[in-house]
């Protein structure tokens, strides 16, 4: 009886944290494709420019596609593993204004790194940060390989593509979040990025990252942070309450949105449950 109780009171905590926004990778149900489509509906823009980075096998490329059928769109999508950028680029997308598949990897800087790949599952290889960088599991032995990778800044690559605009940036880098951010500095001081997701969880640990790094990172540029729920946006008002439980969740940072808009936004979302 006692393992039983146990266990419903397991499943209710995982119930009432994914509520709230963590502990569900599953983009329909998380709130992350929902926040896609009403940024996507509510823009004014005539061209709407998307970055994803970190694309593995294209989910993420295909849905925003499909989201933007009736816009005119460009994106670029990033991904560095051999094997994952084959699958991206087998795959059948809608036709497009602009559809550009990079085999590079996204960090501060240009020039070269190492990237770990999961034989598991190559959706969490990540850039290794570190010659000395472990596996998520700190094992020495493990089911992955390394590869040698090409990387690029978002800034140097935006000034290569003559890119003035990115609307919707999306990175799910496992834990090289930060570095991806640092390599677009510029674009974002000028206010040329104007929504970013980002995906944080235990691979902030591996890393060396704090969630406050990159939530204080972005507020130095004037974004507002939020965690994204199923229904809703919790905006993190204060930063020196946050703490890092490194409980898999994604984040979402605006300027193209003001506060008082993107409340009114989400409450309509939240009243109508669409």
């Amino acid at each position: 009886m006692k393992k039983l109780i146990n266990a419903i009171l397991s499943r209710l905590r995982v119930l009432v944290l994914r509520k709230f926004g963590f502990l569900n990778d599953d983009p329909e149900s998380n709130g992350e494709y929902s926040l896609l489509d009403r940024l996507v509906r509510s823009s004014e823009r005539r061209k709407l420019v998307l970055f994803d980075i970190g694309a593995n096998c294209g989910d993420w490329t295909h849905k925003a596609i499909i989201t933007a059928k009736e816009r005119s769109l460009e994106l670029h999508a990033f991904e560095p593993g051999r094997e994952a950028y084959k699958l991206l680029c087998s795959r059948s997308f809608q036709k497009v204004d602009k559809l550009v598949l990079n085999n590079i990897a996204v960090d501060r800087i240009s020039g070269v790194g190492v990237l770990e790949v999961s034989q598991a599952n190559d959706k969490l290889s990540y850039l290794v940060q570190h010659p000395c960088c472990l596996p998520l599991n700190g094992s020495a032995k493990t089911d992955s390989h390394r590869e040698g990778v090409a990387t690029i800044s978002v800034d140097q690559y935006c000034r290569s593509k003559n890119i003035e605009t990115i609307f919707f940036m999306k990175i799910d880098v496992e834990g090289a979040e930060l570095a991806v951010l640092n390599g677009c500095a510029n674009m974002l001081r000028e206010g040329r990025i104007l929504n970013v997701q980002f995906e944080y969880w235990g691979t902030y640990l591996r890393a060396g990252t704090k969630l406050t790094d990159v939530v204080g990172f972005l507020r130095t540029f004037g974004y507002r942070v939020g965690r994204i729920m199923p229904r809703s946006i919790k905006w993190l008002n204060d930063l020196k309450a946050q703490q890092d439980s490194y409980r898999y969740s994604n984040y979402f940072a605006t300027r193209g949105l003001t506060p008082m808009r993107a409340f009114r936004y989400y409450e309509y979302f939240r009243r109508f449950k669409v």
